[in-house]
């Protein structure tokens, strides 16, 4: 679904993002959040590199998001 993947990119162009980074420093995960009502955090997107699953990435990226 090019359409839906190209909403997303540009949708992510203008959100908070966060990333979270291997020990190598390469991107394993990231974090796209927007506000509702200007108080009201939400996750817009969120994914983490399957062979990172389960390692703690996307707790880190949601209490770097909380902050």
């Amino acid at each position: 679904m090019p359409e839906s993947n190209a909403a997303y990119i540009a949708g992510a162009a203008a959100r908070p993002t966060w990333g979270a980074y291997g020990a190598d420093g390469a991107l394993i995960g990231a974090l796209v959040g927007q506000e509702h009502c200007g108080a009201t955090p939400e996750v817009w997107w969120a994914g983490v590199l399957p062979a990172h699953h389960r390692r703690g990435a996307g707790r880190c990226l949601i209490a770097a998001a909380r902050d």
